[in-house]
This record gives C-alpha cells, sequence and structure tokens, in this order.
C-alpha cells in the first residue's frame, strides 16, 4: 500500500519533511480541557444509554432541542448537571447527523428541521 502523497512538502530546520499539512485540521489547537468535557459527557452517555446509542441515529431537531435547553441552563447558571458537557455532545451530535444524512447513512427523514425556502434546482 503507498503512501498518501499531496505533491506538496513542508521543510524542517532539521532537513527533516513531511507531505503538507493544509486542509487537514489542526487537533493540536483543540482545547484540551473543553475534548476531556466531552469525553466524560460521552462516558455519561454510555453508562445511561450504551456505548455509541447516539450513533445509531436520531431526529436533528430532537438534538437540536436538547442542545438549546443546556444553553439555557447554563446562562441561567444552573449547575444541576454538567451543561457544558452536554452542549458540546450535543453541537457535536447535530454535524455528525447532518452529514450521516447527507451522505444518505441515516435516512432523510431524520432531516426533520422545517422548510422555509425552494429546494435548489
Amino acid at each position: 500500500m503507498k503512501l498518501k502523497d499531496t505533491g506538496k512538502r513542508q521543510h524542517f530546520d532539521t532537513g527533516a519533511q513531511r507531505d503538507a499539512a493544509d486542509g487537514k485540521g489542526r487537533p493540536s489547537l483543540m482545547s484540551v480541557l473543553a475534548l476531556r468535557e466531552y469525553q466524560l459527557q460521552l462516558e455519561r452517555g454510555a453508562v445511561k444509554y450504551s456505548d455509541r446509542n447516539w450513533e445509531k441515529g436520531m431526529p436533528l431537531c430532537r438534538i437540536y432541542d436538547s442542545l438549546v435547553r443546556h444553553l439555557q441552563a447554563w446562562m441561567m447558571r444552573e449547575d444541576d448537571e454538567p451543561h457544558l458537557g452536554a452542549i458540546m455532545f450535543n453541537a457535536a451530535a447535530l454535524v455528525h447527523g447532518t452529514i450521516m444524512v447527507n451522505l444518505g447513512i441515516w435516512p432523510h427523514s431524520l432531516d426533520d428541521r422545517p422548510v422555509y425556502r425552494k429546494a435548489k434546482q
């Protein structure tokens, strides 16, 4: 199997080089504090529902509703549950679910957002 190659190289002062990283994302820029809270929320959800339960698919508006409720609870300084972790989970689940619907892996019926304009021709 061959290595992927963009045809571009990044050169370092040491003489080492790597394939260009443009467009591949910058994980080193992510907050480890925020990621830890997200990971803890995933763990809590796995205990409550089962591992990877959320990846089975659910209506996008159900995820959105939960996201907004947790945002509101956080804004009102409620501390009855880990709202920031729930916000991160729901935001990530919306991204994931939207991509899954767009790829045709989840059924289109799970995209239950209202339609306010004509579809693109």
